[in-house]
């Protein structure tokens, strides 16, 4: 199998609704959710708890492939490595979820929203 070049510098594309589809009716989204509306918020946690050779017996191409990882890259993520757990990918969700909100200041933003009880 040919491996795909990934131009890691160019600007995100969006998800094509085929693979975002695809990814969130897969088998290891259950693991996430079993709500189709939770599972297509947190397709990038799905995907990156894919192999390559998982997304290939799902039918993607390497092209494809190698625009998922592309975008998942834009948002801090990537693949599941062949020699990977699951359960250490999904132990990683909430601390990259933490530090991108952080990184953007939105973890931050709403502080001042937040109404602290007086104490009497």
């Amino acid at each position: 199998m040919a491996s795909s070049k990934i131009r890691w510098d160019l600007p995100s594309a969006p998800l094509p609704a085929f693979v975002a589809e695809r990814i969130a009716e897969s088998k290891l989204a259950a693991l996430i959710s079993n709500s189709p509306v939770l599972r297509k918020i947190y397709v990038a946690e799905i995907a990156s708890l894919h192999t390559r050779k998982e997304l290939e017996s799902l039918g993607f191409g390497a092209v494809t492939i190698g625009k998922l990882e592309a975008w998942l890259h834009h948002r801090g993520a990537r693949l599941r490595k062949a020699d990977e757990s699951l359960d250490s990918v999904i132990c990683g969700f909430a601390v990259s979820r933490l530090a991108r909100l952080v990184r953007r200041g939105g973890l931050l933003e709403g502080a001042h929203r937040v109404k602290r009880p007086e104490l009497v």
